[in-house]
């Protein structure tokens, strides 16, 4: 598992962990209760273990549609608030994977608070 950069809250180590398929490594990293929303069914994920419940399902959802060899990559931050113990950053990322052997992006914007 790659190390934290404390910079980025983990961002890095959480990408690195997803880009490999490493489910544990994120399970470890984002240990805390965090809420997800996606627009894949059942678009939200709660508690510790929403890392976990969206990957699984990501990896169900691909199988059914023929996608696989998911990765994100992410851009340089849009824009990035924080006060305290709490922030918010607005970041622009790709996710990359093959869908029925064909290379896709898909362009999109993640809201991270």
């Amino acid at each position: 598992m790659a190390n934290r950069n404390p910079s980025d809250g983990g961002n890095a180590t959480v990408r690195s962990a997803f880009n490999k398929g490493d489910v544990k490594a994120m399970g470890l990293i984002r240990n805390k209760p965090m809420s997800i929303l996606d627009g894949m069914c059942p678009h939200v994920w709660y508690g510790v273990m929403a890392c976990h419940g969206r990957h699984r399902e990501a990896l169900s959802e691909g199988e059914h549609v023929g996608a696989f060899g998911h990765g994100v990559a992410l851009g340089k931050p849009w824009h990035v608030n924080a006060k305290g113990n709490y922030a918010s950053v607005v970041v622009p990322a790709s996710m990359i994977f093959k869908l029925r052997g064909a290379r896709m992006r898909v362009n999109l914007v993640l809201f991270l608070r």
